[in-house]
């Protein structure tokens, strides 16, 4: 049995120097680990949001319109933001003392099991309240472990043989994973990528191209060997 982050109780709260406060859900995590797998600072995804005006009469929404984003540690934090109109990025990363007059991170933990092939079936998500997918990356030194909750499968039809498919993100990727392949103008240590997972065999990021390259199929994948899912079922 192991201990997996909670998504439905971990949660981010600030308040900024302005005196504005929020708090987030949190929809993945991403941890680096020393070399006993221990985790040396775990940061935490809320969800895409788009702008508003917290304060006056006008209208609610900002315009221009742009969304936004923020990955959080206890330390630093990256907020990315995507304008509406030209798929313009504008991401900002510092310290949390920059902006914040206090952020937290609360990463609860609940105890699961990991399923194993025979058990991942078309009716697993009717069957479990809790899935959780778990990433483990390792490349020389460098080790992380990405969560998040399993809310999609797709499955071949009968006969066709094994396919069974995971789809989800976006989910934050260091950015040095992807190296020199992949340009962006968004120039955060880490990227918002999207995860394909096929068969036990396959698993690919792809961190979709920004900017004026957005009307493109350009983006940035990595496959490669080190890399490894499982998913398990709260308990």
């Amino acid at each position: 049995m192991a201990t997996v982050p909670d998504f439905g109780s971990s949660s981010l709260t600030w308040k900024t120097r302005s005196g504005h406060s929020g708090g987030w859900r949190l929809i993945a995590t991403a941890a680096k680990l020393d070399a006993d797998g221990n985790s040396i600072e775990e940061y935490g995804l809320a969800p895409m949001v788009m702008a508003g005006n917290v304060a006056g009469d006008g209208p609610l929404g900002k315009s221009p319109a742009y969304s936004y984003q923020i990955l959080a540690s206890q330390h630093r934090h990256v907020i990315f933001r995507t304008h509406a109109r030209d798929g313009r990025c504008d991401d900002t990363e510092s310290e949390n003392a920059t902006l914040f007059e206090q952020l937290a991170i609360d990463i609860r933990q609940v105890r699961a099991e990991k399923l194993g092939r025979e058990e991942i079936q078309p009716d697993l998500l009717r069957r479990c309240g809790t899935l959780i997918g778990i990433v483990e990356y390792r490349e020389g030194a460098e080790r992380w472990r990405l969560a998040f909750p399993v809310n999609h499968l797709t499955y071949g039809p009968p006969g066709a043989g094994p396919v069974l498919q995971l789809e989800t993100g976006p989910l934050p990727v260091p950015s040095t994973w992807f190296g020199a392949r992949h340009e962006s103008a968004c120039q955060a240590s880490f990227h918002l990528a999207f995860l394909f997972w096929r068969d036990w065999s396959r698993l690919e990021f792809q961190a979709p191209a920004q900017g004026r390259d957005r009307h493109s199929d350009a983006v940035g994948r990595l496959e490669r060997a080190g890399t490894s899912l499982s998913i398990l079922a709260g308990r």
